[in-house]
């Protein structure tokens, strides 16, 4: 039977002796693929050193494994190359494969695999812990731009012998200490101080999938997706935005400016509930209030007041104001000036219709210095305020030498869900 092996993944460590009279020995271990699937079965293999990753010029004469059983894909294999590799610091092994108890040629598969012999001959990581090592030049890792790849089929765990996921990091309660992945960024206010990738395809054009990072430069941690058809950090989008220097400032879609702020339109299955009872205002100008007939008030862009051409008596206009149901009216105010004694006032009407107004809720004369404009408060229970009517606001002016500039009307919302 003919077969197509291919060599998918190599692990070779150098365990050479630093005694110059002993031989090196290596263990080199690899998965097989037979036709794209792990084999399974039986085969001759042959390990041979060179000298570097292209040379013709053999390290040591091949050693070769007859008939040896590969279950899933994975063997292992060590190899005694003898005394001929004492002395160099490394070997580029070359792998072949052929049927078991062939005899024919084998077929080299491609991709030397390179073996370290030293100088790290004899520094092994115990299996049971090490103690005294220098950071700086004993760690687990490449330094010749190789990745580094941990296979474990039950997980990986960094203080847990018991991983439950793919990676577990376990640690005591305490700020310090406890289970945290630390980003450091190199310099203050980085830009791309951290980013977690969540990626759907590991296609070389895309990362797609989603993203948590933080930007030290504007003090952002975002919360966002990748572009499905795009690997630049340029090309992905922040959905979730939190402010890191503003209190409880979130954005969604967008940078907030408020404690909340939504780019697009909010759907919920539920009500909205408001949990402090923050004072609303409505400013009313005078030059919006009309009057129902006649022509005795004069309104313009300055306010409203009593026409000159209107005699004795009191000019009366309105305003509608349409307040949020249930809501609670707290003031009425009036920004005038007024120079006579007579009558000049706003009152505040509510109640079904409104023609005429039923209750009087608060009624306000005009202070003479418009600097230091009329108020008054009142409250009055929610359930006073019918469910969908308006408020009415009446203007009576009984002087040309008052003129009302504004009324501003202040209410709160009912504290709990508004429906």
């Amino acid at each position: 039977m003919t077969r197509n092996p291919i060599l998918v993944a190599l692990l070779v460590l150098g365990l050479s002796s630093a005694s110059s009279t002993l031989a090196v020995s290596l263990r080199y271990q690899g998965e097989l693929l037979d036709q794209g699937l792990p084999a399974n079965g039986r085969y001759d293999l042959q390990l041979t050193p060179f000298v570097d990753a292209v040379s013709p010029r053999r390290a040591s004469e091949p050693v070769v494994y007859e008939n040896v059983l590969i279950e899933d894909g994975l063997f292992v294999l060590e190899p005694d190359f003898g005394k001929q590799l004492v002395g160099n610091d490394s070997a580029w092994v070359e792998l072949a494969v052929r049927d078991a108890d062939s005899d024919g040629a084998f077929a080299t598969l491609p991709d030397r695999q390179k073996a370290s012999l030293a100088p790290t001959a004899g520094q092994c990581w115990s299996t049971s812990g090490d103690s005294g090592i220098n950071p700086t030049l004993n760690y687990l890792g490449t330094n010749d731009g190789a990745a580094l790849v941990l296979r474990s089929s039950a997980g990986v765990g960094i203080n847990t012998s018991t991983p439950r996921d793919t990676l577990t990091v376990s640690g005591p309660d305490d700020y310090d200490d406890g289970p945290t992945l630390h980003f450091a960024a190199e310099v203050a206010d980085q830009v791309e101080s951290g980013r977690i990738r969540f990626v759907e395809t590991a296609t070389s054009n895309t990362a797609r999938g989603g993203y948590i990072r933080f930007d030290g430069q504007s003090n952002r941690l975002a919360l966002g997706g990748h572009a499905a058809t795009s690997n630049l950090a340029a090309d992905d989008t922040d959905h979730l935005v939190i402010l890191r220097d503003a209190p409880s400032r979130v954005g969604i879609g967008m940078v907030p400016s408020e404690s909340l702020d939504v780019s697009g339109d909010i759907r919920t299955s539920g009500r909205i509930k408001f949990s402090e009872r923050s004072v609303h205002e409505i400013t009313l100008p005078g030059g919006g209030f009309s009057e129902t007939k006649d022509n005795n008030c004069l309104a313009n862009t300055n306010g409203i007041r009593k026409n000159d051409n209107f005699g004795a008596g009191t000019c009366v206009a309105y305003h509608s104001v349409q307040i949020t149901d249930n809501a609670n009216i707290v003031g009425l105010q009036i920004i005038a000036s007024n120079t006579d004694t007579q009558t000049c006032r706003a009152k505040l009407f509510y109640g079904p219709g409104l023609s005429p107004p039923t209750f009087e809720l608060v009624s306000v004369n005009a202070a003479t210095n418009a600097a230091s404009p009329s108020s008054r408060t009142t409250t009055i229970p929610a359930e006073d305020l019918l469910t969908g009517s308006a408020v009415l606001v009446r203007v009576e002016v009984a002087s040309t030498e008052c003129t009302i500039a504004k009324v501003r009307v202040r209410y709160t919302l009912p504290e709990g869900f508004i429906p």
